[in-house]
């Protein structure tokens, strides 16, 4: 009985480890990443990074400051840079 109720209660633990966003203990330049990707798996599973955004843009109209940075794989520029160089290769873009 004492290690089941030890079990669970690492488990529960754990679990509210999980759910806590760790931004504010990363290092400096993985601070500035976008909440869905520091998240836990509770706050990822039901969307829950996205109430912060969902009050501002209720109390006022969302300008670009507001938005979360986007991750740099998803940036115009890089993905231009993917492109011309597939397309200097010869590569179709269905290929990537």
């Amino acid at each position: 009985m004492i290690v089941f109720t030890s079990a669970i209660a690492v488990k529960a633990i754990l679990l509210i480890l999980e759910a806590i966003q760790k931004t504010r203990i990363l290092r400096p330049e993985y601070q500035i990443y976008p909440p869905e990707a520091t998240s836990g798996i509770i706050n990822r599973s039901f969307f829950w990074w996205l109430n912060a955004l969902f009050l501002k843009g209720f109390s006022k109209t969302l300008l670009l400051e507001d938005l979360f940075s986007l991750d740099e794989q998803l940036l115009a520029e890089y993905l231009q840079n993917v492109l011309d160089s597939a397309w200097k290769k010869g590569i179709c873009c269905d290929q990537l």
